[in-house]
């Protein structure tokens, strides 16, 4: 596909890359060949290469290389083990023709060998192939098996779109194009085997998810909430970044204007654990940036249409309902899909709903919770299978969070990265340490600066006392990993309006020095 050798990464296995842009353009063209086909002819993605093609009477006819570089193409860019592999096919397949799919720039060496049928460049591209098969004879007739096509995205999609708006009733092509691109690439994850009857039969399947998808959300949207891909405007950039910086919990829209600080190690180490695992548990302490991962690797690592955040689940009897609604939704579409789970502190029926969907094929589970929450139920996860990632900053990621703020932030209060952590204290949840390298001081110092005003303010008159009382008893309470009515408590402080007193207390904790 877009490696230069054949074990192609995959999708929740080998592949620690941030995007799918590879896996797309593969899919894509394999897409567009399935459906401009004759009726009878098969495929396989990443059988012989990334596409192999079948005749009606079974027989192998062509395979494909498909290539996506921002580099020119030149006989290099395959690598000793396509070639290797070229001479085996070659050898008991004399006639079966190369194809070289590039969906970027063709290098002049390479095109004139090939395309232009240059004596002197088709013999440096034979002797290249030499040297990796170690047989000059076979290199030449690899090199007569060889062909380029050159395909652009843009053009591609709309080909396949064209095709689809005669196939599709009452279903914008664009959305079924998404799905299907999706469904091609997991039948690639199991070598299956697909033509252009199996294509129909998948877009009929199709438009009917399509009619229910607006119901299913409509109804579920309050606990099973699509992360959906975010336009944000530019001038909400910096609000946002103060937002998140400030410790506000993170949302969907801070990881699309790209405010969270990347942990790429986490990152690869959730997509190992998904591949062993239907079930990955994430835990740590508060301000450990759990939720902030979780969305991320939602955005990274799985299409907009293929992705789910549970926000509440209330009941055991309830966990199982969500898990229904799921699985229902998984098995109709047959792609893989992701579904986030962001315990609430307290929630202990997340483990049945893990426990109903660990099974499924196409679902994987990612649980963010708390550290209390997570030892709260650690005994109940002994018969179900999963893995559990625990969130603590250490050392070599704090280097790598000071050296990502540091290229995109000025840092003027510490020399370096060995100065930021000894003055940080060596140890700390990474919010604190987020707001210590963009502040001159830390979240401690800042909160206690914060509670120092507002007592004060309480002495001279100008703040009611009962809004302190207010205060100190929500802290225990956040200390504690508790929840708390908020009528409840204005009730026993006797604070009259508890709404403008938190918005007052938000508005001091952002805009304060």
């Amino acid at each position: 596909m877009v490696d230069d050798t054949k074990n192609v990464p995959k999708l929740l296995e080998d592949d620690p890359g941030p995007t799918y842009r590879g896996f797309r353009l593969q899919a894509l063209y394999a897409l567009e060949k399935i459906l401009a086909a004759d009726d009878g002819w098969s495929f396989r993605p990443e059988g012989i290469e990334d596409l192999a093609v079948y005749g009606e009477d079974g027989k192998l006819k062509e395979v494909v290389q498909v290539k996506s570089r921002a580099d020119s193409l030149a006989p290099s860019s395959f690598g000793t083990a396509f070639y290797r592999r070229s001479a085996a096919l070659v050898r008991d397949n004399p006639d079966i023709p190369i194809t070289l799919a590039s969906y970027g720039p063709i290098g002049p060496r390479l095109a004139a060998a090939l395309n232009e049928k240059d004596v002197t460049a088709r013999s440096e591209v034979v002797d290249y192939i030499a040297r990796a098969v170690g047989d000059a004879e076979i290199a030449a007739s690899v090199a007569d098996r060889l062909r380029i096509e050159t395909v652009a995205e843009d053009d591609v999609s709309r080909r396949i779109t064209n095709r689809l708006a005669l196939l599709c009733t009452g279903v914008e092509p664009e959305t079924a194009l998404e799905v299907l691109w999706w469904w091609v690439y997991t039948a690639a994850e199991r070598k299956s085997l697909l033509d252009r009857k199996l294509i129909l039969k998948k877009i009929t399947s199709i438009g009917q998810f399509l009619r229910h998808r607006s119901a299913f959300h409509d109804e579920w949207f309050k606990t099973i909430v699509p992360v959906e891909k975010l336009d944000v405007p530019a001038d909400r950039r910096e609000a946002l970044v103060e937002e998140f910086a400030s410790g506000v919990s993170a949302r969907p829209e801070h990881i699309a204007a790209r405010v969270d600080v990347r942990r790429d190690a986490l990152l690869d180490r959730i997509h190992s654990s998904l591949a062993q695992s239907n079930v990955v548990v994430v835990h740590g302490a508060s301000g450990q940036g759990k939720t902030a991962l979780s969305y991320r690797y939602c955005y990274d690592f799985f299409p907009a249409m293929w992705r789910y955040c549970v926000d509440l689940i209330e009941t055991h009897s309830h966990a199982r309902n969500i898990a229904l609604a799921l699985a229902g939704h998984a098995q109709a579409t047959a792609v893989n899909t992701l579904v986030v789970v962001d315990v609430r502190p307290g929630d202990t029926a997340w483990v049945e709903l893990a426990r109903s969907l660990a099974g499924h094929q196409t679902i994987k589970v990612l649980v963010t919770v708390r550290e209390e929450d997570w030892r709260r139920v650690f005994g109940q996860m002994v018969d179900l299978p999963h893995r559990d990632i625990e969130l603590v900053l250490d050392e070599g990621e704090a280097e790598a969070v000071y050296d990502h703020l540091r290229a995109t932030h000025d840092i003027p209060h510490v020399l370096n990265f060995r100065d930021a952590w000894r003055t940080f204290g060596g140890r700390g949840p990474l919010l604190e340490f987020v707001h210590f390298l963009r502040h001159t001081d830390t979240l401690e110092a800042r909160l206690s600066s914060q509670i120092t005003r507002l007592q004060d303010a309480v002495r001279v008159g100008d703040t009611p006392p009962q809004e302190l009382d207010f205060l100190r008893l929500a802290a225990v309470a956040t200390a504690h990993e508790a929840q708390v009515d908020l009528a409840n408590l204005a009730a026993a402080t006797g604070v009259p309006e508890p709404q403008r007193t938190v918005e007052a207390f938000v508005t001091a904790g952002v805009r304060s020095p």
